[in-house]
């Protein structure tokens, strides 16, 4: 590379060259290397992604008993609260096996319980919608009567 002041004339010149300084044999060794750790890092890899796919689950089981607990049945909030216990012995030794079998304990109790939430948020909606209709047998409550009522119009535009 080359430049050259146009005001004083002056040029300067730089040469730039690539220089890994591997020779083709190191970078041989270093592609054998990782295929042979290849399976060691798979493993590693599978460990992380569980211990913080354990860490959200805990979090947000947690979260979500604060939120909704009174809302599930005793026996399935005790199954929930015993498979976080699960879940953070297992993350807590951090054994894979440990991990997989408690996250998926805990995903199958948040499961059952969440068909009973939302059974329970289905009937909630159905008694309010019940309740917009008003109390059956009164008039216009919905029960497809048309009633004639007396109105009067009143003009808006002048005041009186």
């Amino acid at each position: 590379v080359s430049a050259k002041d146009k005001a004083t004339g002056k040029e300067q010149t730089i040469r730039i060259e690539a220089t890994s300084g591997l020779t083709e044999a190191e970078i041989e060794k270093m592609r054998a290397d990782a295929r042979a750790h290849q399976a060691e890092d798979k493993q590693r890899r599978r460990r992380i992604e569980l211990m913080n796919q354990a860490d959200t689950l805990i979090y947000t089981s947690e979260k979500n008993l604060k939120e909704y607990g009174d809302k599930i049945p005793a026996e399935k909030r005790s199954r929930i609260e015993t498979a976080v216990e699960r879940l953070k012995a297992a993350h807590k030794a951090e054994q894979v096996d440990d991990l997989e079998s408690a996250v998926d304990q805990l995903n199958s109790a948040w499961n059952e319980a969440s068909q009973d939430l939302y059974q329970a948020r289905q009937a909630d909606s159905a008694r309010q919608a019940d309740s917009a209709q008003g109390a059956p047998g009164k008039a216009g409550a919905g029960d497809g009567t048309v009633h004639d009522v007396d109105y009067e119009v009143v003009d808006e535009g002048e005041p009186s």
